[in-house]
């Protein structure tokens, strides 16, 4: 099944983390202004219940997400896929 929604991540937002992607696999640097324009964005809250003042993304739509942050910044991806796995299993508990 997939879902369409308007997305939380900007092609701007992207085009700047793919800009910095290469410099921080070339330095094995924290994604640290990645992850703090994901969290201004609100990205951070995407597997948060709307009850719980999230975004409510179900697991298609933070799929969908996920792939486009992974075509533009494979490593943010990754380590942000890392949170939403955690905050997702909290959510359902």
């Amino acid at each position: 099944m997939t879902t369409t929604t308007e997305s939380v991540l900007s092609d701007d937002l992207l085009k700047r983390c793919m800009e910095r992607a290469p410099g921080y696999d070339r330095d094995n640097k924290f994604f640290e202004e990645d992850f703090k324009e994901l969290k201004e964005a609100g990205y951070m809250l995407a597997a948060v219940p709307k009850e719980l003042g999230g975004l409510g993304l179900n697991l298609a739509q933070i799929c969908q997400e996920q792939r486009r942050l992974g075509y533009h910044a494979a490593a943010t991806a990754l380590a942000v896929y890392m949170h939403f796995y955690w905050t997702g299993v909290a959510a359902d508990v």
